[in-house]
């Protein structure tokens, strides 16, 4: 992938909200990783009869689950979609600390073949979290489907990863030296809770 600073400056208006970003992956590069992700997911699946148990973090994973589960319908993987809600993030930072949000059924997943999607692994801590859940309620087997993974030292966290961007945590600064976060934002990723319904995704430079 190109380099972040390289990106192309775009100008936002977000329902009266207007940004200066940098645009990083369009709705064409993101349909194409996604219908690829779509793929190696169904070799995986291996034309199981039974649906394929998807767990979609929200709000994030919302619209990229309902596009993964699209291209999966296509390519004849029946899906089951279980939404819940995991917080890890406050504001426009990340603060490494997960917690599960609403009523979900584990049982659902016993003995079942479990994809968990999310929209970015940051700190991983939303993703680790999930998977003792999952691992506790009996699952045969679980995977992680993800649009993003930031950092080089979670690459390993994400089996099916529509765009790996393998940062270092000392990379992330600006021309004066001080350290900043590329935030990213869009399909289904938000900035101050707004504009997660963008068909791309941005970054903007937020200081850490």
């Amino acid at each position: 992938m190109r380099g972040m600073e390289g990106a192309h400056l775009e100008h936002i208006d977000y329902n009266g909200t207007k940004l200066e970003a940098h645009l990083v992956f369009t709705r064409e590069l993101l349909a194409a990783g996604v219908r690829s992700v779509a793929k190696r997911i169904a070799a995986w699946h291996g034309g199981a009869a039974e649906p394929l148990e998807i767990l979609s973090i929200l709000n994030g994973a919302r619209r990229f689950t309902g596009d993964l589960a699209q291209y999966l319908s296509v390519m004849g993987v029946k899906t089951n979609i279980h939404f819940v809600h995991i917080s890890s993030t406050e504001g426009a930072r990340a603060t490494g600390a997960a917690r599960l949000q609403g009523d979900f059924h584990p049982e659902l997943l016993k003995g079942k073949r479990v994809l968990v999607a999310d929209d970015i692994i940051d700190t991983g801590a939303t993703l680790s979290l999930v998977k003792q859940m999952v691992a506790a309620a009996g699952a045969a087997e679980v995977k992680i489907a993800a649009v993003i993974n930031k950092y080089a030292d979670k690459s390993a966290m994400g089996d099916f990863v529509v765009h790996d961007l393998k940062f270092t945590h000392d990379q992330l600064k600006n021309a004066d030296g001080k350290k900043i976060d590329y935030w990213l934002f869009g399909y289904g990723m938000d900035l101050g809770g707004k504009f997660r319904d963008l068909d791309h995704i941005a970054w903007a430079a937020v200081e850490s």
